[in-house]
């Protein structure tokens, strides 16, 4: 406090005014300069809460746009209004391929041929410094960025979904002509770019799983459909299904081709094919001959000969891929699916189920087709098959749209709640749950039509490793722990068919597991594995909900669910008995409800000992 504050100022010298007047000076000048500083403060908040009010409408915007190309607009449109820069760039790619997939830019325009050049310019000045996920420039600290772009100040954010490995790119910033025009960009703003960069990869990765999900509510939709449209013509319906995987999977060509018929099916886009030359000059033969003796079942061929030869003609320099799907009935090659592309492209795993399940039909057309050229009375034969190409239509249709609905009401819940990030995780993991059924029901239908149409293999078969095996991949179907003890006879070594013992085994183990008594405090599955004579007789039992006695002879049958408690397809019994038949074995079940379930393996087996 100053010392004359409470002095009369008329009882001051002349010298003390002076020195009264200098003090109160010097306290103004503070004063000023806090003030100041609040005001320089007070404004850095304004700015900083328009920049997050501006990223807040940008997420609402975000959410309503669907596709792509006007997603990277509004980003790159976005840059400029929250960030007042004078030119914004959006690019999404994808990591290990050459081409960009989407470059867009506002208030600037890059020459296309360009366009890699700063892509990978990008790529090589986040590469020198990995730990940094936005870099700010000013001109002359990047002279190669420079000779693309002309800019005063820069800055660029960068990204990388890791579900799809695509890659993005979010660059702003003042060129050197308007730089007059624009304030510096300060660290704030800077904090904010990355801020919003983090955002739109949020953005585009909802987008992304939301395009997947309605694309394979789409494709399956589809495929459902066109099997319940399936007429009394076997030959019309195979042609149908082919036209239809044609369709799907975009492809240049599709072919479906009978070992006992000299006619292919042929769907082809003609800019790149001369589809009368193909069936005639015999590269169809050519190409089938040499996939037959493949012992996959789907053979995927990334740039090879007989695919370059068949979409361009001998054209050896241009990428190409080739998906073919043999198909067999009681282990006998009778027929192949062939897929042909222009470009190397990526096949998924969904594209694989895809073309399963239709291979699957059409080895259903062609057993139907047999049996129509038959002089001998097969009815029984043929009610079989009739009866397990409505099963095979009903679990398509119903089994897989069931979930797909769920997905599809989750997506709109995903729409309701467009700015709740953490409702939508939720929401994603519910999505997740039920594709995750959808792939159970497309995997057992694989296990029931691989069952119909392969030839049993004998090999050697660890079994202790099978189960355990199978037990790891169940052990959280129920939230309730159910714990495996396993009794194997000392000195069983023995050979039979691996892969459908494999699928016997953890479908019984599952059950045990999914219907174990929440009720128990201990909840077990036992095996218990020994040998009889020739037979190999495998137990497993457990203390878990049981099934009703009236339910007993109806569980083996295809689609029959003893439990309300069980979200699976039904299927599961139905293929272990099929398997068992298949191997000359037999399967039984007995079961207390509320108590537990047995079931009874005895199947034949070539015992090395």
């Amino acid at each position: 406090m100053n010392k004359y504050a409470h002095t009369e100022l008329s009882q001051l010298t002349k010298e003390q005014l002076l020195e009264y007047a200098r003090e109160l000076q010097m306290r103004v000048g503070k004063f000023a300069s806090v003030e100041q500083q609040l005001i320089n403060i007070r404004d850095r908040l304004d700015a900083e809460v328009v920049i997050h009010k501006q990223m807040n409408a940008f997420n609402e915007r975000a959410f309503r746009v669907n596709e792509s190309n006007a997603f990277f607009q509004l980003v790159a449109e976005s840059v400029l209004d929250i960030f007042e820069f004078e030119f914004g760039i959006a690019i999404q790619y994808q990591k290990g391929q050459d081409e960009t997939m989407l470059f867009v830019t506002e208030g600037i325009t890059i020459p296309q041929l360009a366009h890699q050049c700063l892509v990978a310019a990008f790529e090589e000045r986040f590469e020198t410094q990995p730990e940094r996920k936005v870099i700010q420039l000013n001109k002359g600290d990047w002279p190669e960025m420079h000779s693309l772009i002309p800019f005063h100040q820069f800055i660029v954010a960068h990204a990388v979904n890791s579900e799809d490995n695509a890659g993005i790119y979010v660059a702003g910033g003042i060129l050197e002509k308007g730089a007059l025009n624009y304030r510096a960009i300060e660290p704030q703003r800077v904090n904010a770019f990355e801020l919003f960069s983090k955002q739109v990869v949020s953005h585009f990765s909802s987008h992304q799983k939301t395009f997947r999900i309605e694309k394979s509510e789409s494709r399956l939709t589809a495929l459902a459909n066109t099997f319940l449209g399936f007429g009394s013509v076997p030959l019309e319906n195979i042609s149908n299904i082919t036209a239809l995987a044609f369709d799907m999977l975009a492809a240049d060509l599709v072919f479906y081709k009978h070992t006992g018929r000299d006619e292919p099916v042929v769907f082809f886009r003609s800019d790149n094919i001369d589809g009368k030359a193909f069936t005639e000059d015999g590269d169809l033969d050519l190409y089938y001959r040499f996939l037959s003796f493949s012992e996959q079942e789907t053979v995927v061929s990334n740039n090879h000969r007989y695919s370059r030869y068949l979409i361009n003609k001998r054209d050896e320099d241009s990428d190409s891929l080739a998906v073919s799907h043999l198909i067999r009935n009681d282990g006998q090659l009778t027929g192949m699916l062939g897929f042909c592309f222009s470009s190397n492209l990526k096949v998924t795993q969904e594209d694989l189920q895809i073309i399963g399940i239709i291979g699957s039909a059409i080895s259903v057309e062609e057993k139907r087709q047999i049996v129509r050229n038959s002089l001998i009375s097969k009815n029984d034969e043929l009610s079989k098959i009739n009866g397990e190409l409505d099963n095979f239509v009903y679990s398509v249709s119903h089994d897989l749209r069931t979930p797909l609905l769920a997905v599809k009401g989750l997506v709109n819940l995903i729409d309701l709640y467009q700015g709740d990030m953490s409702e939508n995780e939720d929401f994603f993991k519910l999505i997740g749950s039920s594709i995750d059924r959808m792939d159970n029901t497309i995997i057992e239908i694989l296990d029931y039509s691989r069952n119909a149409r392969l030839q049993v293999h004998p090999e050697l078969v660890e079994l202790d490793q099978i189960i355990r095996n199978a037990y790891e991949d169940v052990r959280y179907y129920s939230k309730h722990p159910v714990k495996l003890e396993l009794i194997i006879q000392d000195g069983i070594k023995f050979e039979t068919d691996r892969n459908r013992l494999n699928t016997v085994i953890k479908n019984l183990i599952g059950n045990a597991v999914k219907y174990a008594d929440e009720t128990k405090p201990f909840s077990y599955v036992k095996v218990n594995v020994l040998r009889k004579e020739h037979n190999l007789l495998v137990e497993i039992s457990d203390n878990g909900i049981g099934i009703e006695a009236c339910n007993l002879e109806k569980v083996f049958e295809m689609f029959f669910r003893a439990s309300e408690k069980t979200t699976g397809t039904g299927l599961g019994l139905y293929i272990s008995r099929e398997i068992m038949i298949k191997l000359n074995g037999d399967i039984k079940l007995d079961s207390v409800h509320g108590q537990g379930t047995i079931a009874k393996i005895s199947l034949p087996v070539i015992f090395l000992n």
